[in-house]
């Protein structure tokens, strides 16, 4: 069943940046999990590139916030966007790294359905992202 379908007969449960409180941070593969466990339909989630190109979930404009770094990520290379570690609503350091979006996708993987998700940066399209349809 196509999230489409699923809208016809009954709401449908989106988790913005999947779930964050406590030491889960916003857009986080432990929040994206919960979002799953809780029942979530759809995971908004937020994508930023790299200087080098590697594609993360993260809100771009927010370094600041979630991993007091004044550098945006399109800024770093993936080294340095691997080494740094997710700040939780109350600034505390947590166990959780930038998740890449290739690991999120895994973690999606059966659970998602989208005809043609884009990902864009500054209006030119980098790449698309083919659904198995495995709903």
């Amino acid at each position: 069943m196509t999230i489409s379908q699923a809208a016809a007969s009954r709401v449908l449960i989106a988790a913005h940046r999947g779930v964050a409180g406590g030491n889960i941070p916003c857009n986080s593969i432990p929040g994206f999990k919960a979002a799953l466990n809780q029942g979530a339909d759809i995971i908004e989630l937020d994508v930023a590139p790299s200087r080098d190109g590697v594609m993360y979930v993260f809100h771009p404009g927010m370094e600041h916030v979630f991993l007091k770094s004044d550098t945006m990520i399109c800024d770093m290379d993936s080294q340095q966007v691997d080494s740094m570690y997710l700040r939780n609503q109350d600034s505390a350091l947590t166990p959780y790294h930038v998740p890449r979006l290739r690991e999120v996708l895994e973690l999606l993987r059966g659970r998602w359905d989208a005809k043609r998700p884009q990902i864009h940066r500054q209006g030119k399209e980098l790449f698309q992202i083919e659904s198995e349809n495995p709903r």
